[in-house]
């Protein structure tokens, strides 16, 4: 299997500083909550709380998946994992790969983004429903299947447009099914 990982180092100093950042304001807003009496001071406390530790789970899973991301190309099967997510696709579905910036109307991107995490799905009027499972926007690769287009970013795109061409031109040994 070649593996063709995507950037990770910028993505995972941003999550990991957000999520000590917001940590400290949680832990600090959660301590003088009960350092104030009930009133106004004591509501702002527990909101302030509230606002930055609801984010913490959800930063703390997408660096998690950013640490664990990866995609591995065989002559059978183009594997998609992106933290507890795992898409395999046989290579005879796949109907095309290119770079996202040869499309003629530029990539809408999902509105929630942060180095090291382009995830969602956006509908393109070009090509449909786009899934990104992607670190960075300068790197995105377009993945299309029948049902579905996936966008990835490789660390090193033009090395897996080439295995990908590679494994296309060799032909796949065993049948596959999607998972």
């Amino acid at each position: 299997m070649n593996e063709f990982p995507p950037a990770r180092q910028r993505g995972l100093v941003v999550h990991i500083a957000l999520s000590l950042a917001l940590g400290a304001v949680s832990l600090a807003a959660f301590w003088l909550a009960f350092q104030t009496q009930v009133g106004l001071g004591f509501s702002l406390y527990v909101l302030l709380f509230f606002l930055t530790a609801i984010p913490l789970p959800i930063l703390a899973y997408r660096t998690y998946a950013l640490a664990r991301a990866n995609y591995l190309l065989d002559r059978n099967t183009l594997r998609l994992t992106w933290g507890l997510r795992i898409e395999d696709i046989p290579v005879n579905d796949v109907e095309w790969v290119r770079p996202a910036s040869g499309l003629a109307t530029p990539l809408a991107l999902p509105f929630f983004r942060l180095p090291g995490g382009v995830l969602g799905v956006k509908n393109q009027r070009e090509i449909g429903r786009v899934e990104f499972m992607a670190s960075e926007v300068g790197t995105l690769l377009l993945v299309a299947t029948a049902k579905r287009v996936f966008a990835i970013s490789p660390a090193d795109p033009g090395a897996f447009v080439a295995a990908f061409q590679k494994a296309i031109e060799m032909g796949s040994l065993a049948e596959i099914a999607p998972h």
